[in-house]
């Protein structure tokens, strides 16, 4: 059964999928072949997808949430999941949510032209 589930959500905790102690890309790799987004607090994950070049998987990173208990994280997750944002995650995105705000940037990240430097 789904770590939580409403309506047009399904989400599965690595755990429940044989997943728990693995490596990173290996999670990675099966978020994008399952067509899920990833959710975490894991900074690692942007490096990872920087890395890939790809746009699959999403990710939902989740910063200034270490005082929310595992409900309240749920229920801003939740809250955060509108329509948009959704629509966003389904094109693929990383997406930074605090309990203030989201920031959306579309995948693949780039560097931007201010840290590429000519010769």
């Amino acid at each position: 059964m789904p770590l939580f589930e409403g309506p047009g959500h399904d989400a599965v905790h690595v755990s429940e999928i044989g997943l728990a102690s693995t490596d990173d890309s290996i999670i990675v790799a099966r978020a994008a072949a399952d067509d899920r987004t990833v959710v975490s607090c894991d900074h690692d994950f942007v490096q990872l997808l920087y890395a890939s070049g790809g746009t699959k998987p999403s990710l939902l990173l989740t910063r200034k949430v270490d005082t929310l208990t595992s409900t309240e994280l749920a229920e801003l997750v939740l809250a955060a999941l509108s329509r948009e944002l959704m629509d966003f995650l389904d094109a693929g995105v990383i997406a930074t949510l605090t309990p203030d705000r989201v920031r959306v940037r579309p995948s693949p990240l780039r560097p931007t032209t201010s840290s590429v430097h000519k010769k």
